[in-house]
């Protein structure tokens, strides 16, 4: 078996621009040929089923990725089957594999992946990005809403870099593996894209132009803080109406980007809750890494006296699901029971 001379494993993490990487670096395989790299197995834009191949179990995959991998054997046994191929091939110096979920496994499967990647090229390295605590839980909370989860405002999401680090550099080794800040101040261009292609394992693709360079994908909307409270307000009405993500994101997505205001913000007490909760992260980071975050004093609201109030809140939610979903009804007990759950966590928030 021929062998590519290096292999560029990109692991996210989540809400580190990995869908800008791996959606640009999809839609410029001839850029990327020029330096003699290729991305991926042509399989997709990401390679999320590198991430479930490796799953020890359909739990694990179930749990990690919404889906048993039990269940889409065939389109696993293709993806690793085109990866195999392209290494046979040896048309290519250089292949590039991004899925964020890679963060997630456990020792076993990343040893596992490990040792097939080994079968595929003699040098491996790995890239990830970090991102400020208090950005990444705002963008998190978010991304839960959107996928029709409720937002955590009480206990913001954060990254737990030291738990999946630490398991990233046991198999692959302290000197295999890169952390960059995400931080479009830093970024060329402010572009993160940019980033990635500029570091050390794609020295090739350096010298190339960019005249013809695809940066169509733009990202996705944010919505505001408003938006944020009042899709995080129908999510929890509609606990007991199950819908898939790409359903609720179907059926209220456009309309919680409608929502005009202030972006969204941390209140001075869930910037208190993240921070304490990320503390030990961020140390890690800057020991380890040298990464270090900046003020995150444009991130968080000093004066919370203009948020809307929960009846607000609850009275445009509640108009949302009668006009997307007008079979849904709600007894007056479960109104005014969301009435006073959202006036509780108002005065929490």
């Amino acid at each position: 078996m021929k062998k590519f001379k290096k292999i560029i494993l990109h692991m996210g993490p989540d809400k580190t621009g990995t869908t800008a990487i791996q959606k640009t670096l999809a839609a410029n395989p001839g850029f990327l040929a020029q330096g003699n790299v290729v991305y991926s197995s042509g399989i997709g834009h990401n390679d999320k089923n590198l991430s479930l191949y490796f799953c020890d179990s359909d739990e694990r995959s179930k749990e990690l990725f919404g889906v048993k991998k039990s269940g889409c054997k065939e389109s696993l046994d293709a993806y690793i089957s085109a990866l195999k191929e392209r290494s046979d091939a040896g048309c290519f110096e250089t292949l590039i594999l991004s899925h964020e979920g890679l963060v997630h496994l456990n020792l076993v499967e990343l040893s596992n992946l490990k040792n097939f990647l080994t079968e595929l090229s003699n040098e491996l390295s790995v890239v990830l990005y970090a991102r400020s605590p208090e950005s990444y839980a705002i963008s998190a909370m978010c991304q839960l809403v959107k996928t029709g989860r409720r937002a955590q405002l009480l206990m913001p999401p954060i990254l737990r870099y030291q738990e999946f680090l630490g398991r990233i550099l046991t198999i692959f080794g302290r000197d295999k593996v890169a952390v960059r800040a995400f931080d479009p101040k830093l970024f060329p261009s402010g572009d993160v894209v940019l980033d990635f292609l500029s570091i050390p394992d794609l020295e090739s693709l350096s010298s190339l132009s960019l005249e013809f360079f695809d940066f169509s994908f733009k990202g996705n909307p944010s919505f505001t803080g408003l938006g944020l409270r009042v899709g995080d307000r129908i999510v929890d009405i509609l606990a007991g109406v199950h819908l898939k993500s790409s359903e609720f994101k179907t059926l209220f997505a456009d309309e919680l980007y409608q929502f005009k205001g202030e972006k969204i913000k941390l209140t001075p007490l869930q910037l208190k809750v993240v921070q304490a909760r990320s503390e030990s992260h961020s140390e890690f980071l800057a020991r380890e890494f040298g990464v270090y975050f900046s003020n995150p004093s444009l991130l968080y609201k000093t004066d919370t006296s203009d948020y809307f109030c929960s009846k607000d809140v609850e009275d445009f939610a509640r108009e949302i699901i009668e006009k997307r979903l007008p079979e849904h009804k709600l007894s007056k007990i479960t109104i005014l029971w969301r009435n006073i759950k959202c006036f509780v966590e108002d005065k929490f928030y």
